[in-house]
């Protein structure tokens, strides 16, 4: 199951690499219930999480579970986002919300 997150908020993903770092995407409270919500409506497995993947227009929404070296994001004391760590590295320095839109809540990311 995908879920397309949408080109405007990652098309800057496409042809940059981020230098390491240790810091993580920060995840709003918002962005955690809206990710929480996809997973208790998809009655994921305890042992499943969302998983971000190169889309054809950005950023899509698989449901996956861990890796080795994957980025475990938490809500709530459930894993709920996972990242791998090139994409953990070009994600560090910024923050994903959920904004409230006529079609219901969209996942927006920000640069910190």
């Amino acid at each position: 199951m995908l879920w397309a997150v949408g080109p405007k908020w990652l098309g800057c993903l496409r042809h940059r690499r981020a230098e390491r770092t240790n810091t993580m995407l920060t995840i709003t409270e918002a962005a955690g219930t809206h990710l929480q919500s996809i997973l208790d409506k998809a009655n994921a497995p305890d042992d499943a999480a969302l998983r971000f993947v190169p889309g054809q227009q950005g950023l899509e929404i698989t449901m996956d579970k861990p890796r080795e070296n994957d980025q475990q994001l938490e809500h709530e004391g459930r894993i709920i986002l996972l990242l791998d760590q090139q994409l953990a590295e070009e994600l560090s320095k910024h923050t994903l919300d959920a904004k409230q839109t006529e079609q219901g809540p969209a996942l927006t990311l920000q640069t910190a």
